[in-house]
């Protein structure tokens, strides 16, 4: 009995998505006001309102299937590129041979922000140093409109925060792997930090960032240099 109970009042995917929203919409509505009682001050807007969002490039699309024939040749991000503080590993990226030359659109430039639509939802500021890579459909492309009010350096450490990563787990949907969709982020209300507050968290934030790429590096390197003598040592009881 309690069994069909709780199936009676099941709810649509659809439905349980936009109340999750609200739910967190309602949240960082009631900080703001919370923010301005104490004197300060705080505005919210909808993530689609201030930012244009895309998917990257369906790449299986328009992949050269014919070995003989050589195609055209770009750099491409790739999943392992990016890491979880919101930088990227350069040596990591893909190359992606297309059947021919692709749409510019595709392509990062810089101001842009690459996401991933799957766990754990990485987001990446492009820098100069990263333009002109290609996006595969399993990023999103956020371009923000209004950088007078909304920095996309801030935007980016602001979607990297622990609050948004839990919201974006909470949002996604599918079966074997969860992924998020254009309509969650654009219906996500972000609060509008003065641009003081914003310019002084970024270069923090860099530093971090820079921190994490360069212990990366170092574990990567160490590790390589462990096979290296490994493999010697081995070789020389041969």
């Amino acid at each position: 009995r309690k069994r069909e109970i709780k199936n009676s009042i099941d709810i649509p995917q659809k439905k349980l998505d936009k109340i999750k929203i609200m739910w967190y919409n309602h949240t960082v509505v009631k900080k703001c006001r919370i923010s301005i009682r104490r004197g300060g001050e705080c505005m919210t807007k909808r993530l689609g309102e201030i930012a244009d969002i895309s998917v990257g490039l369906p790449v299986y699309r328009k992949k050269s299937k014919n070995p003989t024939v050589e195609g055209e040749k770009y750099p491409m991000f790739s999943l392992q590129s990016l890491s979880d503080g919101g930088g990227i590993n350069k040596a990591s990226l893909d190359t992606f041979e297309s059947v021919k030359k692709l749409n510019e659109k595709y392509f990062s430039k810089t101001g842009d922000i690459i996401m991933r639509q799957t766990a754990p939802f990485t987001a990446v500021y492009i820098t100069e140093e990263l333009k002109d890579i290609l996006i595969p459909d399993y990023f999103f492309i956020i371009k923000v409109k209004e950088p007078q009010a909304l920095l996309p350096e801030f935007l980016s450490l602001y979607l990297n925060s622990e609050k948004m990563r839990r919201i974006f787990v909470r949002l996604s949907t599918g079966v074997a792997v969860t992924k998020l969709f254009v309509k969650n982020l654009e219906a996500i209300k972000i609060p509008l930090f003065d641009m003081q507050k914003q310019r002084t968290i970024i270069p923090l934030n860099n530093l971090l960032v820079e921190r994490e790429q360069l212990l990366v590096s170092f574990i990567e390197n160490n590790r390589k240099l462990q096979k290296g003598i490994n493999q010697k040592i081995l070789n020389a009881n041969i």
